[in-house]
Formats: structure tokens, sequence, C-alpha cells
């Protein structure tokens, strides 16, 4: 083989091994792009395909929850559910302490309480049982030792005794205001209070117009002393007055700080309420006869209605 034919030869594999490597890197080079575009195109599918597949798991694992009712639902949560609808504002509050004020309360098992409610425009004051309506606020839906429940449709609110805002009169009264006490049990008996004893100091004029404004004022009862009713051997003995005030009605009927409330009339008194309710039918009598114990001795007060 002469040099010239080797040459030619050289020239000839080296033109075809870079044929063979261009072509190679071309076709590797195509076959690259094909796999990106195809993967690019199917991504957003399958991503899309599982999105929606995951909010349609989320709203229907929410709405088994709600349809369950494993746990309590707000009044609106139908609405919520249902495509997010805007429901109705609330209604305003009752702001019951802006128009009145619980002057004071006194617990009963039969009857189930009063409270006496105070206008603050008025200043006057009524004594109200459960059930019943105050007008402009609501009902009185249920009365505690210090305070009260108003209801006004599905709205609901509690008004707290009033202390250190009362009307002029309780100053003279007990730090407690006007709340009736609970039952005070006592060690000794009660002194045994024949009916028919007068009293030694006469009879006593009461004008007829303090039975009238007593009978339809009952808070005055309890706004110018404290009535305590007594229980000895859980037996009730009759009702202790404490803090009387001497230039209310307690005065002019002849009470004192003290005295033990046994019968009016020939009535027993063993409940406060049943003594503020007695004023209806006293303010029709002509003579009025209260048995009391004073000192520890029986004594009986004597009046006649004018």
């Amino acid at each position: 083989m002469n040099r010239h034919q080797w040459v030619r030869r050289a020239l000839l594999g080296t033109f075809v091994t870079a044929f063979t490597f261009i072509l190679a890197h071309s076709i590797n080079a195509f076959v690259s792009h094909s796999l990106t575009t195809s993967t690019d195109s199917v991504l957003p599918v399958m991503a899309q395909k599982k999105a929606s597949s995951e909010t349609y798991d989320a709203n229907a694992l929410a709405e088994s929850i709600l349809a369950a009712r494993l746990f309590p639902l707000p009044s609106d949560a139908g609405s919520l559910s249902g495509g997010g609808q805007a429901t109705s504002p609330p209604a305003p509050p009752l702001n019951v302490a802006k128009t009145i004020l619980l002057a004071g309360t006194a617990m009963n098992s039969s009857t189930g309480g009063f409270a006496i409610i105070e206008d603050l425009s008025s200043k006057k004051q009524t004594l109200y049982r459960i059930q019943e309506t105050v007008p402009g606020i609501g009902m009185i839906a249920q009365i505690e030792k210090d305070r009260v429940l108003f209801r006004q449709g599905s709205q609901e609110e509690w008004l707290n005794l009033a202390i250190g805002k009362l009307s002029a009169g309780f100053e003279r009264t007990i730090s407690a205001s006007a709340q009736l006490a609970s039952p005070r049990p006592v060690s000794k008996p009660i002194a045994v209070l024949p009916v028919s004893q007068v009293s030694s100091r006469g009879r006593r004029t009461l004008a007829r117009q303090i039975l009238i404004d007593t009978a339809n004022n009952p808070a005055q009862v309890s706004q110018h002393a404290r009535l305590v009713p007594l229980i000895v051997n859980e037996r009730p003995q009759g009702i202790m007055l404490e803090a009387v005030n001497h230039y209310s009605l307690y005065g002019e009927l002849g009470f004192q700080s003290g005295d033990v409330l046994k019968r009016i009339n020939g009535v027993e008194l063993h409940d406060p309420t049943l003594f503020a309710s007695l004023f209806q039918q006293l303010k029709n009598e002509r003579t009025i006869k209260i048995d009391i114990i004073r000192d520890d001795q029986p004594k009986t007060l004597a009046l006649d209605v004018q």
C-alpha cells in the first residue's frame, strides 16, 4: 500500500467517525426534547385531577360531619355549609341596667319568689313575680338571691342586685340593700303569745293612705327594714325586724328593731312575702291588731285606721 492510498483511507475513517458522532448527538437531543415536552403536558392534567379530588373529598367530609351532628353547631351553621350566604344580624342587647335596677329579691319555694324593680326615669318601684313581664324589658324568667334573669324572645340578660345605687330611703337600711334575709335558726324557743292580749300603751291611730300607698308599692316593705324569718327546731316562729327605719311605715305601725311579728289580725306570719301581700287586705280594715314579741315579751299593737 502506497502512501497516497493510506492517507485517503485515514481521511475517510475520520469523516465517518465525525458523521456518526454528530448523528448520534442529534438523535439524543431530539429524544430528550420529546420527553421533556410530553412530561410538561401530562403533569398539569394530573395535578388538576388530584386537586379536584382533594377538594371534593374535603367538602364531602365536612358535609358528613355536619350531617352527623357530632359537635354542637351555631345557629347559622346551615347557612355557612349551604354556600356561605350572609345571615341576619343579631338583635341588639336588652341593656336592662340602663332602664331599671334591681332593688331587692325574696325567695319563695311555692311561688318562685319576687323581685323589686325600680324604674330609673320615674324612680317608681314595683313588685314583680316570676313569669311576669316588665314593660319595655321582658319577662322575668328566673329569680336568684342576688340577680334576676330577663327574657325577651330568644334573648336573655341578667340584672344584678343594685348596691350603692338605690334611691333615697335606703340610706338607713342595711348594707345588703333591699334583699330579704334568709331564714335564721335560733336556739331558744319564742314566747307563746296569747291572741287576746291588749297593749298597755293603748290604741294608735293610723292613716289609711299609708296602707293604700304600701299596697300599691309593696317594695316599701323591704326598703325600710330587714325581714328575717325565724326558725326554731325547723319550724317557723315569725318574722324578726332588723334595721327598722322609724320614719317609714314601720314607725307608723309602732314597730321597733328586734320585734318579732307573729300575727296580724289573726293571720300567722311565717313568710315576708305574705307580710307584704297583707297590705292589700289591711287597706280596707277599720282596726288592726298586730301580735309581736318585744324583748322576749308578748305584746299586741292595736291600731284604728282612719
